[in-house]
């Protein structure tokens, strides 16, 4: 770096510019170590008002220029001192390369390809005013680059048949580059980028990746040019998790076909055309995807992805609802036409080929946002097909269910869910992805089915694969097809490897098979040619590296991809002894593992895992294994024994006996729980008879006796049985056991501990409450709504709610069983009079329970009479108000009743709440009153109301008339007289009027 320095350090300077050059007029030749300076030299300032040229040229013929600035600072602004480098040597008419001033900082300039001279021409002008610290730049001689191919050669893990590599987190991978140089390597460098933020130099390196993702490795190789010419090579590494990862920018659709799905050597693929999305629009999604996972969480590991929406958007987990695409993206006439549907947002892939064997398949699954765990499965699906056409123009589709013709739909395969459809074609189903989580952004998945179709070897075909929504463009599906499984002849398969889990087992026979029935075959293991082996199969019982040359006359010749054959250690079970425990007992417990040795007899235990059955048939499905510590069950029992290697798949199995002799077995049985009576004292009866069988287990009655003891030494000895019809004397009391064999009393076994525990437990009780009655309401149907709650506190009596629940039930069966408890407002069922069931348990012990009952009563309101209204007469006042006697309605009102009561009230609010009655001589405070009647049954309280209209109707006047004379003719005192001769003249002659005559007043008056 160009500094300012003292007086000093300008005179050491000077001893090191011998090569070095100044800005100056003239030509100089000049490259590395040199250096180009400004005029004021590696420490100093240029000065003002400059004006130089110089031209720097390189040593040899062939070379050019490269100055490589390594700081640049002149005067900017109005006062711009200002550097023209041109391309051409001593000619600033060349052309200009650039203008450069003020602080511009490293940079280089290099004269170009065009310049046969090689040389640089650099003009600098300065003004008047002030100076800058100016330029320092190295002065290289650099010839053009010779051709470089970068090669990354090798990855451990390998490189898949797509050309990329996959690895779980937190794993590594090992990676070998090189590259060819037209000239010379010499100090050539390796660099690599790992993609994750890691870099790394040399031709093998290693590196860990530690998250999920999708990493681009590059190999950059630079020779030691000053130019520093590189080339670069890339591969694609899938950092996996649980989730399936898609790529669209790693294949082309061509690539995706040739590269990717098919896997036959000699394979003829030709006219390829997609269409997805962004084939009709650039705003459309892209349908078509390469994807990989990690063949654990997904079946497949890699492969091609067709979609009706964004393929991008199909790998897990499953966070979004995949629903993209608009109407500007068609659907597929040929899928309209094979399938009967109403196709929109298409994607397909058709392709030419022509196998060369006699038949073709590949494997594939469907997935779809239409599985919705519900009725959507029933109604809608999306549409796929593998449309095959043969040079007949005859159109199949492979896309079918197993031995049908059906295609494959969400609505002929799924579970049961509830929906209405219920489940169909379940086996196929492939499961559920539940929200948020891996491997896949589709809700639903089917299982791995395989295409198939018997092909003409050397015909032409037309296969197109094509997926669209149906019916509308909501809810996307996809297909996935596996990576090389589109065989037409020639692949060999996956490779059988321990890795990948389907390595045989050694001693077992594989036969590997091209289908290339028509050809000559030389098969190679390791490389090495097989003797005799010509046909398209060879069986093979080593591990090795396995592949065939072949060639079909007036076809092509070729190599079958080859294949890994591993196989796995397969164990030799050795001869097991029989095991013989002297017992009394018919069963004993037995160490298994003691024939572990025999078995194993010099293999390695740690490879080989053994493992106990009670079948052979278990021990060939490795199922049931048996624990180590085992009791047998019959006496002599067979065992088998099964010796595998560590993932199991390869075995030997061997089998011995199990003997003994007859001893009594004490089997463990669960404590003896009883509920208590109501007085919960503790206390209660145990027929300990109960636990005998239990205790027996296998062993029959008819040859041991059970007997029960308070201590060990009781039943040691013998003494002290308890009687089966035992009452306990404390709470949880233990209880030991003796078995002693009716042959032979000397043989029994006793429990050195407690065996079970006599356990009383407490009784929830249930006091009865009194019934509940309410009044029904004006429709008098006998039915109205109960507060059952409001009986709790009684039902309980003492005991703490937090403890006993209490619940209702409407029959003793329900009650006793806890079923179908009713709510706490409940509206009876039965009229007028209903039973409830009441159970109280604590739910600690549900068993010990009790019940009782009460009654629902709803009674009807009192049957009134709406009255006629009470009318009286006058006092003699003529104001309208009078007392008046309210009773003499009440036998109307009430029809006579004798249950009912009746009180009359001033307002309907008072009648109601049954407040202020009025008297039974009542005076009115207006005629025409209407006052409220309250009929109440003194039974039960019920009561109803109805109004009386109180009117007083003024007295009439009796005017005296003057007395009736009658002349008798008899003088016998009597006479006839027409008494109503004097109406007239007592009414004064008022209309309206009735005269009665009486014979005394007290009868007129009572009328």
């Amino acid at each position: 770096m160009k500094k300012t320095l003292c007086f000093l350090a300008l005179i050491i300077s000077t001893i090191s510019f011998a090569q070095d050059i100044s800005m100056q007029n003239g030509t100089f030749t000049r490259c590395a170590p040199d250096k180009f300076f400004d005029s004021g030299g590696e420490y100093g300032n240029y000065d003002t008002d400059e004006n130089f040229v110089t031209t720097i040229c390189p040593e040899n013929p062939g070379e050019f220029t490269i100055l490589d600035f390594q700081s640049f600072f002149t005067q900017t602004g109005d006062d711009q001192d200002v550097m023209r480098i041109y391309d051409g040597d001593n000619n600033t008419s060349a052309p200009l390369i650039g203008t450069y001033f003020g602080p511009v900082g490293a940079f280089n300039v290099r004269a170009s390809e065009t310049n046969t001279s090689g040389c640089l021409t650099i003009e600098f002008i300065s003004n008047a005013n002030g100076t800058s610290p100016g330029w320092e730049a190295d002065i290289l001689c650099a010839t053009a680059c010779q051709d470089i191919i970068a090669s990354i050669d090798n990855t451990t893990p390998a490189i898949n048949n797509a050309g990329v590599v996959g690895i779980l987190p937190g794993e590594s991978i090992d990676f070998s580059g090189s590259a060819t140089f037209s000239l010379d390597d010499t100090g050539a460098t390796y660099d690599w980028d790992f993609g994750d933020g890691n870099e790394a130099s040399g031709t093998n390196v290693t590196n860990t990746f530690d998250n999920p993702g999708t990493y681009t490795v590059t190999l950059i190789v630079t020779d030691a040019n000053p130019q520093e010419c590189t080339d670069t090579d890339t591969i694609t590494v899938f950092v996996l998790g649980s989730n399936v990862v898609v790529d669209q920018d790693l294949f082309t659709p061509e690539q995706l076909i040739e590269d990717v799905l098919v896997n036959s050597p000699c394979a003829s693929v030709s006219n390829i055309i997609a269409s997805t999305g962004i084939s009709h629009s650039a705003d459309e999604p892209n349908g078509i995807g390469y994807f990989f996972s990690n063949g654990t969480d997904f079946p497949f590991e890699d492969g091609l992805l067709l979609t009706s929406g964004e393929a991008s958007d199909a790998g897990g987990p499953n966070d979004i609802t995949l629903s993209e695409g608009t109407g500007v993206w068609p659907g597929d006439d040929s899928l309209d036409l094979a399938l009967g549907v109403d196709s929109h947002n298409a994607s397909s892939i058709q392709f030419d080929f022509i196998p060369l064997a006699d038949s073709i398949s590949f494997d594939f699954l469907m997935a779809s946002e239409e599985y919705d765990m519900g009725s959507f499965e029933c109604d809608y699906s999306d549409a796929f097909a593998f449309l095959l056409t043969d040079s007949s123009g005859n159109v199949s589709n492979l896309a079918v269910l197993p031995n049908s013709n059906e295609p494959i739909l969400v609505t002929n395969i799924h579970p049961d869910n509830g929906a209405p459809c219920g489940g169909i074609n379940e086996r196929y189903f492939g499961g559920y992805t539940p929200n948020g989580q891996p491997p896949i952004a589709f809700d639903g998945r089917t299982r791995v089915f395989t295409a198939s179709a018997s092909v003409v070897s050397g015909e032409t075909y037309t296969i197109k694969l094509v997926i669209a929504d149906d019916r509308d463009n909501q809810y996307d599906s996809g297909v996935f097809i596996k990576a090389g499984s589109f065989d037409l002849g020639g692949n060999l398969g996956d490779d059988m490897t321990i890795e990948r889990g389907n390595a045989p087992c050694d001693g077992t026979e594989v036969v590997l098979n091209t289908r290339l029935d028509n050809a000559s075959h030389v098969w190679y293991k390791d490389g090495v040619v097989i003797p005799g082996e010509t046909s398209s199969t060879i069986s093979v019982t080593e591990p090795g590296i396995y592949f065939a040359d072949f060639e079909l006359e007036s076809v092509c010749s070729g190599s079958a991809d080859s294949i890994i054959v591993e196989f796995r250690d397969s164990p030799i079970a050795d001869t097991a002894i029989d095991l013989v425990q002297c017992s009394d007992s018919g069963t004993e417990e037995f160490n298994l593992a003691v024939n572990d040795t025999n078995i194993l007899g010099s293999q390695d235990p740690t490879s080989f895992p053994i493992s106990y059955h009670l079948s052979e048939q278990d021990a060939i499905d490795n199922l049931g294994a048996l624990p180590s510590l085992y009791t047998n069950t019959a006496s002599p029992q067979i065992i088998w024994a099964r010796i595998a290697e560590v993932s199991q798949t390869c075995f030997s199995i061997t089998s011995f006996s199990l003997t003994t002799v007859l001893a009594p077995t004490i089997n463990p049985v669960a404590d003896l729980e009883i509920c208590d009576d109501i007085t919960n004292d503790g206390f209660a009866n145990f027929d300990l008879s109960a636990q005998t069988l239990d205790i027996l287990g296998a062993q029959s009655l008819a040859d041991f006796t059970v007997t029960y003891h308070l201590n060990f030494a009781d039943a040691d000895s013998g003494d002290n049985t308890l009687p089966l019809d035992y009452t306990n004397t404390v709470d949880s009391q233990p209880i030991f056991v003796r078995v002693t064999s009716l042959g032979d009393t000397n043989c029994y076994s006793a429990s050195t501990s407690a065996m079970f525990n006599l356990v009383v437990n407490n009784r929830a009780l249930a006091t009865p409450p009194n019934d509940l009655e309410v009044c029904d309401d004006v429709s008098n149907d006998g039915l109205a709504t109960f507060d059952l709650n409001s009986q709790k506190g009684v039902i309980l009596g003492g005991q703490d709610p937090m403890v006993y629940d209490v619940s209702f039930h409407t029959s003793q069966d329900d009650a006793n069983n806890n079923a179908d408890a009713l709510p706490e407002s409940y509206t009876n069922n039965t009229v007028n009079l209903e039973t409830v069931y009441v159970r109280v348990e604590d739910p600690l012990f549900p068993s010990c329970y009790s019940t009782t009952t009460f009654d629902l009563i709803v009674n009807p309101l009192p049957q009134l009479v709406a009255p006629s209204a009470l009318e009286v007469c006058d006092d003699g006042t003529p104001d309208g108000l009078t007392e008046m006697d309210l009773s003499l309605k009440n036998t109307e009102i009430t029809g006579n009743n004798p249950a009912y009561s009746v009180s009359y009230y001033e307002t309907l609010a008072e009648a109601e709440t049954e407040t202020n009655p009025l008297p039974t001589l009542y005076t009115n405070t207006s005629n025409g009153q209407i006052i409220f009647v309250r009929v109440e049954n003194i039974n039960t309280g019920c009561f109803d109301t109805t109004n009386l209209e109180l009117v007083v109707e003024q007295a009439p006047i009796a005017f005296t008339p003057q007395p009736l004379r009658y002349c008798d003719p008899d003088n016998d005192g009597f006479g006839m007289f027409t008494l109503t001769d004097t109406d007239n003249e007592i009414t004064g002659g008022a209309s309206g009027l009735e005269v009665t005559y009486h014979e005394t007043e007290i009868n007129a008056e009572n009328g």
